[in-house]
């Protein structure tokens, strides 16, 4: 990959992009002294639906947070894993964020059990392996911020992104088609696993670890497109 410059991180990596972007990570740690092997990230937003959900065409980074176990000394090597890599194909180093840190649920260890349970391994390596957030927690995140979004905003980023063939992430658009697609994989694992009782908005709102609220016309909107999607009433 010849990479490419990266203003403000505008442009979107493909999943391709990525994969090798994560190869050459894992290249990097292999040279170090990771504390545990693999080293385990757990990703929200972008990169599972770019990889697992099939909903995006491409992400500006993978938003990622890391399991307790690590050590400052890990934290540290992967920091500077990163950075060469995206040295090497003239990215910006935020192609690889650790930002959700700060959205973390309490307890932490919890929510990490969770992602590792539910085990949607969206990359791995012999030195590193990301999983995807628990689904309830991502899908009532994303329900929050449809709910108290601002069409104004994001008006202008759809603005501003016109010249990306790939369209600007974070939009209402994107948050329901995400949303849509995981809710479907969810109620696959709850039948899955013998769940029969039928999933409703009251439990859906009970998924979040939050004060924001989520409002019945986001359910509604949400419960719409699910059914335009894939011809079923994903909850009462």
């Amino acid at each position: 990959m010849s990479g490419y410059p990266t203003l403000f991180n505008s442009r979107l990596h493909t999943k391709e992009d990525l994969i090798e972007a994560l190869d050459a990570v894992s290249e990097q740690l292999a040279q170090g002294s990771l504390s545990a092997k693999p080293l385990i990230l757990v990703s929200a937003g972008g990169f599972p639906a770019l990889m697992h959900l099939g909903t995006r065409e491409g992400t500006r980074s993978i938003d990622y947070a890391l399991a307790n176990d690590a050590t400052q000394d890990d934290v540290a090597q992967l920091n500077e894993a990163i950075g060469q890599v995206a040295a090497a194909y003239h990215w910006q180093d935020t192609f690889m964020d650790d930002k959700l840190q700060s959205f973390v649920p309490y307890p932490s260890h919890s929510w990490i059990q969770a992602a590792k349970r539910q085990n949607m391994v969206l990359y791995e390596s012999a030195h590193l392996r990301i999983y995807a957030a628990p689904l309830e927690w991502s899908i009532a995140s994303k329900l929050q911020r449809m709910s108290t979004s601002n069409p104004a905003v994001e008006l202008v980023s759809r603005r501003r992104s016109s010249g990306s063939s790939m369209g600007a992430e974070g939009t209402r658009e994107h948050d329901l088609t995400d949303i849509t697609a995981m809710l479907h994989a969810h109620l696959a694992q709850r039948n899955w696993i013998g769940r029969m009782k039928g999933l409703t908005r009251d439990e859906i709102r009970g998924w979040s670890k939050e004060g924001s609220p989520i409002f019945e016309k986001t359910l509604d909107e949400v419960k719409d497109q699910y059914d335009a999607t894939y011809g079923a009433m994903p909850f009462q």
